[in-house]
């Protein structure tokens, strides 16, 4: 690593009267480094929200204790001029518990992402190729779900042609999910079936 950019660390705290009194604490950090031997630029950043909700259980108040971790890492590589590699992981991990019981694993969120640019014959011809693995486990749920799009594109004077393939695995549907103090919400996006598009510009 050649060159790390100083860290920034951030610590709020928020107190939000509602129903019942909530108490959030977050932790954030972002680190920036660069190694221009391995032609690579990284960032990371991770976040940490501490979360306590008073909740109605049986006629009785009980606290409810929500830990959330999130983190993500990416990167970029030019191995030549004409190759690029964009890639990167994300992660976030949630922890439920009631009263002063031990927090456990409720939900899990993992995703890794991968897109290669390469130009040939004199940056005439580009190709990019963008893939995506993602995987959600919720408490009564669970999925894991590949996409992959490619695109190829001709240059010449005045012509632009590009051809895209979108959805080349031919997923029909996932679901997404987001965790906020004791709620979740639950997001089912259907998509498109693998499709093809070409598209021809010209520049006066």
């Amino acid at each position: 690593i050649h060159e790390i950019i100083p860290n920034t660390i951030l610590l709020t705290q928020t107190i939000t009267l509602f129903d019942n009194q909530a108490l959030k604490q977050s932790l954030q950090m972002n680190l920036t480094a660069k190694a221009p031997t391995l032609k690579t630029s990284l960032q990371f950043k991770s976040n940490v929200d501490f979360s306590r909700i008073n909740q109605l259980l049986n006629n009785n108040v009980v606290p409810l204790y929500l830990r959330n971790i999130s983190s993500k890492l990416t990167a970029t590589t030019k191995l030549r001029p004409n190759i690029i590699i964009d890639y990167g992981y994300s992660s976030e991990l949630s922890y439920l518990g009631f009263d002063s019981k031990p927090a456990k694993l409720a939900f899990t969120k993992n995703k890794l992402m991968l897109t290669s640019t390469i130009f040939l014959f004199k940056d005439k011809i580009g190709l990019k190729l963008k893939q995506e693995y993602f995987n959600a486990t919720g408490l009564t749920s669970r999925g894991t779900f590949f996409f992959s799009d490619l695109s190829i594109s001709y240059f010449r004077k005045k012509n632009r042609i590009e051809l895209f393939i979108d959805n080349i695995t031919n997923q029909r549907e996932y679901f997404h999910f987001n965790t906020f103090g004791n709620t979740q919400i639950w997001n089912i996006f259907q998509l498109r079936p693998r499709q093809f598009l070409l598209k021809h510009s010209f520049t006066f």
